[in-house]
């Protein structure tokens, strides 16, 4: 998943180096708790607009958007009520 976060920020031309925080506080809180109980986003939320405008940020990278919508996927079982 990090090499994938990283060929979409080259493709959008962002600094990877920026999303390294938000990559360590993550494993930090996974040292506490359960990648389940960490996990946010629009997939666990069923936000199918967020989704969306994502999927269209990507409509050049037609792998990334398969990858996401695979993860998606996957995550929105992972919370369905």
């Amino acid at each position: 998943m990090m090499m994938a976060a990283e060929d979409i920020a080259e493709g959008f031309k962002l600094d990877f180096n920026r999303l390294k925080p938000l990559m360590k506080q993550t494993f930090q809180r996974i040292d506490m708790m359960s990648p389940h109980d960490v996990q946010t986003g629009p997939a666990k939320r069923n936000d199918g607009a967020t989704m969306q405008k994502h999927l269209e940020l990507l409509s050049t990278q037609k792998d990334m958007q398969t990858l996401y919508q695979s993860v998606s996927a996957y995550i929105s079982s992972k919370f369905k009520k």
